[in-house]
């Protein structure tokens, strides 16, 4: 076993207070806590730790970009988060560097004798931690990290909470995960794809956010900035998607879509990231699927000799690529929980065109995109083509989804309602 000493972070110590009990001190006085004087004669308070897991299966997942988020809104007067991760990575890099207490301790691959020893491991060391800190209770960030909680919850007993992000992904153990005290879904569409009947009433439906700093306002200069850098016509119609190259996120159905609207309209071009089919990726964003990707560069050949149709790899500056286009599209011919992809497009002002597909149908609305069904390319191309030649429809659709991101998915209000239930699983356990 390794010491607890050597992973601890070296920018914090584990003092122990005068109550005989160890607590997580950060040294950094940007971490300590601004407000009246405490007097004497008044009793010291001090945040309730949280421990907040998460499990990446690979660098780039859109649930750290909302750990990060949360993190950054979370009120350090009633808690102070302590971060699990389950393998070195560039979050673990941000975590620290914004002075987050962050650990890794390994596990989740190799063989089955590999797989026992480290989740041993895990397991005894995340319970070193809990009895150090004594957190008031454990969040988990996905499923996969809602394992990693209800393990150590078995030695440690305080709340769960889990957020469910995905339809369908569970990890194996799934009535052992329904363990769980909470469960917070982005829509009511996951709660119905992945809970079953008997636990659903522990569920709540929390809207996902979007951290708006990092996406400026619509407007023609940055519009052609942003195409010069990606290499695109200035003068072109552009068409966007961005998603995990398989076959739920519906790309054969984009690009069929897209050799309909080319057929038709000179100007327009179609692009698309997240992989590039047939190589390898510089951030690799999910499992390989040779075959669907051998379809897709069938599929897209002749649009991309004709550079109607450009492949970009995963893109760590969505904003950039999404300030380039003129229409957003999320093609999925498969369940969605919610739709990041979507509220990012809408940020840069952008119309939406999606699939019926779950959690996209509550946020794309007809005052802000056009939804049609799934696996249907012709409906997709239709929508495409109609915003395509209304300019006008396009600039008041952009403005609305832009003014629905900032009023009804502010990171500050979805870290109050994250807090909120915090609260209420703390006090149901008596840990105020």
């Amino acid at each position: 076993w390794l010491t607890m000493r050597a992973c601890e972070p070296a920018r914090f110590r584990l003092p122990r207070l005068h109550s005989g009990s160890p607590r997580f001190i950060p040294v950094s006085p940007g971490r300590r806590i601004i407000g009246p004087p405490i007097h004497s004669n008044m009793p010291e308070r001090h945040p309730r730790t949280v421990f907040i897991f998460d499990y990446l299966v690979v660098d780039a997942m859109l649930a750290s970009h909302a750990l990060t988020t949360l993190l950054r809104n979370l009120d350090e007067c009633r808690y102070r988060p302590v971060v699990i991760l389950n393998r070195a990575c560039e979050l673990q890099t941000a975590l620290q560097t914004a002075g987050v207490v962050t650990y890794v301790l390994p596990h989740g691959g190799g063989h089955f004798i590999t797989k026992l020893w480290q989740y041993g491991s895990f397991v005894y060391k995340a319970v070193r931690l809990a009895r150090l800190s004594q957190p008031a209770l454990f969040y988990a960030n996905n499923a996969l990290a809602g394992r990693d909680a209800m393990l150590t919850k078995v030695f440690f007993n305080v709340p769960v909470a889990v957020m469910l992000r995905n339809i369908g992904m569970f990890p194996r153990g799934r009535r052992f995960l329904f363990r769980a005290n909470r469960f917070l879904v982005h829509t009511k569409h996951s709660t119905e794809g992945i809970l079953p009947p008997r636990v659903a009433d522990k569920s709540r439906a929390v809207s996902g956010c979007l951290d708006m700093s990092g996406f400026p306002k619509r407007s023609a200069a940055h519009r052609a900035s942003a195409r010069r850098s990606l290499g695109v016509p200035d003068d072109a119609l552009i068409v966007a998607m961005i998603g995990r190259l398989t076959p739920q996120k519906g790309q054969r159905f984009f690009i069929q879509a897209a050799n309909k609207v080319c057929a038709g309209r000179r100007n327009a071009l179609f692009m698309h990231a997240g992989k590039i089919p047939g190589h390898a990726s510089d951030k690799l964003t999910g499992s390989i699927c040779d075959e669907y990707e051998l379809e897709l560069l069938q599929l897209s050949q002749d649009l991309v000799r004709q550079r109607r149709f450009l492949w970009f790899d995963y893109m760590d500056d969505v904003e950039k690529f999404w300030a380039a286009a003129d229409v957003a599209v999320l093609a999925s011919a498969g369940p969605e929980a919610f739709g990041l992809v979507i509220l990012e497009a809408m940020a840069c002002g952008l119309p939406v065109v999606a699939t019926r597909s779950g959690g996209p149908a509550v946020v794309v609305t007809p005052d802000v995109g056009i939804l049609v069904p799934m696996a249907d390319a012709d409906a997709l191309a239709e929508a495409i083509e109609a915003l395509l030649g209304d300019p006008a429809r396009r600039a008041a659709l952009g403005a609305n989804g832009r003014r629905r991101v900032e009023d009804q998915y502010s990171p500050a209000a979805f870290a109050e309602v994250i807090m909120t239930e915090f609260d209420a699983q703390a006090g149901a356990e008596g840990r105020m």
